[in-house]
C-alpha cells in the first residue's frame, strides 16, 4: 500500500498502473508532477501544493491492481 513518505518514483516503479493517476494531478498543479517531483515524498508534494494527502493516497491505493 502507498504511504505519504513514498516518492512518485517508488510508487510508479512498484505500481506502474498508478502513472495515469499522477497524470491527473498535472492539471491541479499546473505542471508535470512526475517531471518535477519525482524524488519528493507525496506528503511533501501535497503540503507544498495544498493537496489533501489522505485523498491522494486513497486515490492512488484504489488504482493499484493487487497482488504486488
Amino acid at each position: 500500500m502507498i504511504r505519504k513518505d513514498m516518492t512518485p518514483l517508488d510508487i510508479v516503479e512498484k505500481y506502474p498502473e498508478t502513472e495515469h493517476i499522477f497524470r491527473e494531478y498535472d492539471a491541479i498543479l499546473g505542471e508535470c508532477l512526475l517531471c518535477n517531483y519525482l524524488f519528493d515524498s507525496i506528503g511533501d508534494i501535497a503540503a507544498k501544493n495544498k493537496i489533501n494527502i489522505e485523498e491522494m493516497i486513497e486515490h492512488l491505493n484504489k488504482g493499484i491492481t493487487l497482488p504486488h
